[in-house]
């Protein structure tokens, strides 16, 4: 029985990778869009009437080509500024010019529409993106607007527009939207305060939820307004109540023009659509009423759709019988659709197809789930277990089988952890193929590093890779080892940033910490998972080791009992590495690759402080020698010679964080009256 769970749950794992991959790859997105519509159909109903209570119209339509007697083409930007005086006079609150004024026309028109523009000082008005080319209006024109947004138009692959970008990048530079930037205006004049988070967009202080740069647009019925044709607004034919304290839009919405969209509500006949300057004012009231629908991070969505998966296998598995199967199929699928709804209702949207796909898949397999033997379970464990371990340690299992059962022995090891900086930043702007197809490339080439130099990868935690020398083999040059690994780490950094920046368009960096002491080895799990690692207090600060290189500016710091196990059995008392113990697994002195001291810390939680050692591959001697004799001048404290002797090397490396820091400690030793502190207490872990 407990097999045929364990086999089960492989199935059910097995599922919801597939349907999770294939959720990240959007090939389920056209069953999230329908059910997205069908939700915002059914909240809003199919009469709802598309208006908002903050927004105008100024609708540039066929009664105002009937009216002025002349095409829309034809008409001029005269009369545009004749619009915006009428609608600053009648005290609208930011005018929003939904219409091209990139190019010149009449000078006299492109005089007065500009004189408008002045005059009002509440006009906001639309820029593009094209072909990579920022086109902006007329430089007359944006002298004296209240600002520019961008109208380019997020429709999703099945041609429905969903969301608007919240902001456009072009050239490096970071563009707001024109719904977004009006309704900034609307809220504060000037220059709009844009932060961006991993989820959301700040303007000023309102902030936004996004997902993948896009706010989802709430198509609220609201409060009905008016549509007022433009030749009414030109000759001023209208009630000023109607415009007061609010945002005009002015656009085309003549259907010649084709400035229409689908949009997620049923129509009377199929899809309904609206024109652009009316999506804008939909956007626009999201903002303003706060009225935001919540995308759910990929995170949460990968959460719910395992909750729901697990649910459902752990049941199918355990119910025996089809039709009380099928049931739980039916309860499961029903516990989706209202728990999608009701968080609907709430404002958050929940993309569960891959539930949907998985749980029918689940049943199809509980109902014809045919037993597996044991013998081909232990085959394909076996078969299994040769690709997590190194070679060296399924030969100590296969020589000493007791090594398996619970428990470990205390040996002396140098741990090491390694880390790539700001992963979580690169993941969340990375598509998950990519990041793994570079992180396949990654952990290959570090694994075959530390098994070269007679390591162990006990574990990778996410980005991070933990290595243990000196187990389960012992190996009395285990620190020299080690650190040879980290310096090939670090050589083999040039070739791995290349092709960060060629698969995931970033260039990656690591931090690596070496720490050499007791530690208890072995089999940490249980009679039934075998799990061989390392524990203990030497893991630990191996481990903050590593993160230590995020305070100091380094790739590589190692303890002094690192350094010190592999001095006491080198021929040379100088910090130096040599390319030869690569080969020959010892120091030797020659001053190719050198360690320098970064200082004396006390790590959080712990009541001893530790010299510690930046490893530094391919150093030039002279910058390693000058940095020791900052450390002999504090030693004999001459404080003011040590503090001489930084201001040069900062001279010749002012990224220098080391530096910079010894100076400033130095300074401040100077300042109390020549007392130096040399210990660096950590606030943090």
């Amino acid at each position: 029985m407990k097999t045929r769970i364990l086999f089960s749950l492989t199935v059910i794992l097995s599922i919801s990778v597939i349907m999770t991959l294939a959720g990240f790859r959007g090939y389920l997105s056209p069953v999230d869009h329908i059910a997205y519509n069908i939700m915002m159909t059914a909240m809003h109903g199919e009469e709802s009437p598309l208006q908002t209570s903050n927004v105008a119209l100024a609708t540039i339509d066929q009664p105002s080509e009937a009216q002025l007697g002349m095409r829309i083409s034809n008409f001029t930007r005269s009369m545009l500024a004749k619009a915006i005086d009428n609608l600053s006079s009648a005290g609208a609150a930011v005018i929003g010019i939904d219409l091209d004024l990139s190019k010149p026309t009449n000078p006299a028109d492109d005089n007065a529409l500009a004189l408008a523009i002045k005059n009002s000082g509440r006009v906001v008005l639309a820029a593009y993106v094209a072909n990579g080319r920022l086109i902006q209006p007329l430089e007359s024109f944006r002298l004296f607007a209240r600002g520019e947004g961008l109208i380019n138009l997020h429709i999703d692959k099945d041609g429905v527009l969903r969301s608007t970008y919240a902001v456009i990048q072009n050239d490096g530079n970071l563009y707001l939207t024109f719904p977004l930037y009006v309704a900034a205006q609307y809220k504060a004049s000037g220059v709009p305060v844009l932060s961006m988070g991993s989820h959301t967009i700040r303007i000023n202080n309102t902030t936004i939820p996004v997902h993948n740069g896009s706010m989802l647009i709430n198509y609220d019925s609201g409060a009905p307004i008016n549509s007022i044709p433009y030749y009414k607004i030109i000759a001023g034919s209208y009630n000023p109540g109607n415009i007061k304290g609010k945002i005009v839009l002015i656009g085309n919405t003549s259907p010649l023009y084709h400035d229409y969209y689908s949009i997620p509500l049923k129509g009377k006949s199929g899809r309904k659509t609206l024109y652009g300057v009316q999506i804008y004012g939909y956007a626009i009231n999201t903002v303003l009423e706060n009225h935001f629908i919540v995308y759910l991070s990929t995170f949460k969505v990968a959460a719910l759709v395992a909750v729901f998966i697990f649910l459902a296998g752990i049941l199918l598995v355990i119910i025996k019988k089809p039709v009380f199967k099928l049931i739980t199929f039916l309860g499961i699928v029903i516990a989706a659709v209202v728990s999608q709804w009701i968080l609907f209702l709430h404002g958050y949207f929940v993309p569960l197809s891959a539930s949907y796909i998985s749980i029918p898949l689940l049943v199809f397999y509980a109902i014809d789930y045919n037993y597996v033997s044991e013998y081909r379970a232990h085959r394909y464990i076996a078969k299994a277990f040769e690709h997590y371990v190194s070679k060296e340690l399924l030969h100590e299992i296969r020589r000493n089988p007791g090594s398996l059962k619970l428990g470990g022995e205390k040996k002396e090891v140098t741990v090491l952890f390694s880390d790539i900086r700001n992963f979580t930043s690169i993941s969340e702007s990375v598509p998950p193929e990519k990041l793994v197809e570079f992180l396949h490339i990654f952990f290959n080439t570090m694994t075959e590093i530390i098994y070269k130099h007679h390591g162990v990868v006990d574990k990778f935690i996410g980005d991070s890779i933990m290595a243990i020398f000196g187990a389960p083999v012992s190996d009395k040059h285990h620190a020299e080892h080690a650190v040879t690994a980290g310096m090939d780490m670090i050589r083999a950094m040039p070739g791995l940033k290349k092709q960060s920046t060629g698969i995931i368009g970033k260039e990656i960096s690591i931090g690596i910490g070496l720490h050499t002491g007791q530690a208890i080895v072995g089999n940490m799990g249980s009679d039934k998972r075998f799990d061989y690692t390392a524990i203990g207090d030497t893991v630990n600060l191996a481990s903050r080791l590593e993160g230590l290189n995020k305070y100091f500016g380094t790739t590589c710091i190692i303890s002094d009992a690192t350094k010190n196990k592999f001095s006491s059995k080198s021929s040379s008392t100088q910090d130096t590495l040599s390319p030869s113990s690569v080969a020959q697994g010892r120091m030797n002195g020659i001053a190719a690759h050198c360690l320098r001291q970064v200082g004396i810390v006390k790590v959080k939680g712990k009541t001893e402080a530790i010299k510690l050692y930046e490893l530094m591959v391919d150093e030039q001697n002279v910058f390693l020698q000058q940095f020791r004799d900052v450390w002999d001048s504090i030693d004999k404290n001459d404080l003011e010679h040590a503090r001489l002797l930084l201001k040069s090397l900062m001279e010749q490396r002012p990224d220098d964080r080391v530096c910079m820091m010894l100076f400033s400690k130095v300074d401040r030793a100077l300042s109390a009256g020549g007392v130096f502190d040399p210990i660096i207490e950590m606030q943090e872990k």
